[in-house]
């Protein structure tokens, strides 16, 4: 009997271990779901008040620029209207010019000197067009560069409203356009080459060249001249449209392969400068790396993409 008593004790404490077990594993569970939950409402709060931020950037931006046009095109307008005053002070004056031709003329001057002094005076009034031909050129070509600024302005602002993409796996596919590398790094983009006449060079503004001990040729950025995707946004956007516009000036076709170093802030750039070469139609790559310098040089044709590219 006393042997029984005993093995029910152990029975009871085995119990009681377990029990105490499961509670600390459930209250264990409900402090991580509440402190999951309060950092998730933080950090939905945080983006919020950064996307209400950067709206009220672009707009702003975006009314100055408008106003910026608007005022070129009344230039341009009074531009127009001055040129059309000269243009009929000169219809009036050659009317009198005909008129006193005429009446001298009639009166016996040397018709040779009167068409010489009309030459000339036709001659200042036709300098004075050019001069405001010119001055409507000038305002033409300020007027075409305020639209394009405009456009790439509307482009930046449509990648900003994208929303979050669900992850999903690419495709990858072959290429025949040459590759031309960008290095990710510290939240910045490092563009190893530039495109000139449609060909590449290597680019020394934004990358430190050299070689290592295996005589193999390196690119260390430069971090004073990386381009941040908030303040170089026309830099980044004038690099792309070159990408963009290769394959209709100068016949040859560019993909980019990012080369995306291991931290947060590299991640994000690379998602946004993935989904405005989407945008763009221009093919795309990545490689992920871990340490710097990277060891490579001008890019190489083909290779394979991750979207359709052009």
């Amino acid at each position: 009997m006393a042997r029984e008593k005993d093995d029910s004790g152990s029975l009871d404490m085995l119990l009681d271990t377990l029990c105490n077990t499961f509670g600390g594993i459930i209250l264990i569970a409900l402090l991580l779901a509440l402190s999951v939950e309060k950092k998730g409402a933080e950090l939905k709060d945080k983006m919020r008040r950064l996307d209400e931020n950067s709206t009220e950037l672009l707009e702003q931006e975006f009314l100055d620029l408008v106003a910026e046009h608007n005022a070129t095109v009344l230039n341009f307008q009074q531009l127009q209207l001055q040129k059309q005053v000269v243009v009929d002070e000169i219809e009036t004056e050659k009317i009198e010019l005909s008129e006193l031709l005429k009446q001298l003329q009639e009166e016996g001057v040397s018709a040779e000197l009167l068409a010489k002094r009309n030459e000339l005076e036709q001659l200042e009034l036709r300098e004075e067009i050019e001069s405001l031909e010119e001055e409507s050129l000038t305002v033409s070509e300020d007027i075409a560069r305020l639209e394009t600024v405009l456009e790439h302005d509307n482009l930046a602002k449509a990648l900003d409203k994208i929303p979050y993409r669900k992850i999903s796996l690419p495709i990858e596919s072959a290429t025949k356009a040459e590759k031309i590398n960008l290095i990710l790094a510290n939240g910045k983009i490092y563009p190893t080459a530039t495109i000139e006449r449609g060909r590449q060079n290597l680019d020394s503004t934004h990358i430190n060249w050299g070689t290592d001990d295996k005589n193999r040729q390196i690119a260390q950025p430069n971090p004073a001249m990386g381009l941040d995707p908030e303040l170089n946004k026309d830099a980044i956007n004038a690099f792309l449209q070159a990408l963009q516009d290769a394959p209709r000036q100068f016949g040859k076709e560019f993909f980019i392969e990012m080369i995306v170093f291991a931290d947060s802030q590299s991640f994000t750039v690379f998602n946004n400068l993935r989904d405005a070469a989407s945008l763009r139609k221009i093919g795309y790559n990545w490689k992920p790396i871990t340490t710097l310098p990277v060891p490579f040089g001008v890019g190489t044709d083909g290779g394979t993409i991750l979207n359709k590219g052009g």
